[in-house]
């Protein structure tokens, strides 16, 4: 649980940060009142995975993901973010053994490919925000399913002497995933986003190893992704200063 605590620790910084900087919004000129605000874009992008567990210590084996989102931009400091995923992992080690002695021995698998699907809602703070530029940090929770299979495409779920003996899971697992990224919108509402993230899985499952595993803590996957960002809903920003002086 030490990346959530770091994580809730940041935040709670950042929001201090502000609270004690924070400047008043300038005045808006009549050119910027002809101008609209972006309230929400419909990201579509991809990237790269990689794994972290009993057969693979260090981020590799890169593989891809696609995401479809709903990003929305109405608030200055907090935004929401709705995603759906459809991703894949994968890592080998040959020789990969299980250290201590077991009667009978020890037979985990060597190599393993997962593939899932995610379904996300992540909150954005935003570090820095200015009419084209947003630079933020997430966290969110997540749903995540996933299908594991060997080297000739056979469920690992069902190849039960590749675990300990009576050793189950479920497929379905909760995620908490922490980022870090940038967006960037043109003059016409377009933009694109880049973004880090950490999956901080809920389970130690995603290579089908873990009574047989090394590693003390839970599998984890790390994502690149790459999204482009189309605007669903616009307003003038007359209009948006018009509503924040009703509300004030």
């Amino acid at each position: 649980m030490w990346y959530l605590f770091y994580s809730f620790k940041i935040l709670f910084l950042l929001l201090l940060y502000r609270i004690a900087y924070a400047q008043e919004e300038p005045t808006l000129s009549a050119k910027d009142f002809s101008q609209e605000k972006v309230l929400s874009w419909l990201e579509i992008g991809g990237g790269a995975n990689a794994y972290r567990g009993d057969l693979n210590t260090q981020m590799r084996f890169w593989q891809p993901t696609l995401q479809i989102s709903l990003q929305l931009n109405r608030k200055r400091q907090w935004n929401g973010k709705f995603t759906f995923i459809s991703a894949s992992i994968r890592a080998e080690n040959p020789l990969y053994e299980y250290p201590l002695p077991e009667n009978p021995p020890a037979t985990p698998n060597t190599y393993f490919e997962t593939n899932f699907f995610s379904l996300q809602y992540e909150l954005h703070y935003n570090i820095i925000k200015k009419r084209d530029f947003i630079w933020f940090i997430s966290q969110g929770i997540g749903f995540l399913r996933f299908r594991i299979q060997d080297l000739e495409g056979r469920d690992l779920t069902q190849i039960t002497s590749t675990r300990k003996v009576g050793e189950t899971y479920s497929t379905n697992v909760l995620t908490l995933p922490t980022g870090i990224g940038f967006l960037y919108n043109f003059t016409n509402g377009f933009g694109f986003l880049a973004q880090t993230t950490l999956y901080n899985l809920r389970t130690d499952y995603i290579d089908n190893i873990k009574a047989w595993g090394t590693l003390p803590q839970n599998d984890n996957v790390l994502a690149l992704k790459l999204g482009f960002l189309i605007p669903l809903y616009k307003q003038p920003l007359r209009q948006l200063h018009v509503q924040n002086e009703h509300t004030h």
